[in-house]
């Protein structure tokens, strides 16, 4: 059986490689002959959107609620992988990003309720994906670092 971090890690790297119909193609750059391994030309975007109390079926796209009108995640949920079937070990906002950012049980990340900051020493699914070559960034609410700004945090949202 898979640990979760082998599977989250597995996940990155099969959505890296991955194209699901209508996406980026996926032609590879043809090795050279001084041996060069294959890169990819382009690589698909990753958007991991996340919210709080926002369950599958608000989506327009799953089918299961005709007054919901999400034209942008319907196309997205069309052109990507759609997950409809997830669980969290921890309900509350802060433990639950910490969990799904690196792969540990939120008594590990330091963060196992709201108001404390992620443990920088982790490795981080941002950070992954920028050892895969891609560009991280996170817009919206955020409440895993420190509200100080001299400890490397704000005294608002990201």
């Amino acid at each position: 059986m898979a640990s979760r971090r082998s599977f989250l890690k597995g996940a990155v790297a099969a959505a890296a490689q991955t194209v699901v119909a209508g996406a980026l193609p996926t032609a590879l750059t043809t090795a050279s002959e001084s041996g060069a391994s294959e890169v990819p030309a382009q690589r698909p975007n990753i958007i991991v959107f996340l919210s709080d109390q926002f369950r599958w079926d608000f989506v327009g796209a799953n089918g299961h609620n005709s007054s919901t009108r999400t034209p942008y995640l319907d196309a997205m949920a069309a052109r990507g992988t759609n997950y409809t079937h997830t669980v969290t070990n921890q309900p509350v906002c802060a433990p639950a990003r910490s969990v799904l950012f690196t792969s540990r049980y939120a008594t590990e990340t330091n963060v196992w309720c709201n108001g404390r900051s992620l443990d920088r020493n982790l490795p981080t699914l941002a950070g992954e994906l920028r050892k895969a070559g891609y560009s991280s960034n996170y817009i919206g609410k955020w409440h895993l670092a420190p509200d100080s700004v001299a400890e490397g945090g704000s005294i608002g949202p990201v």
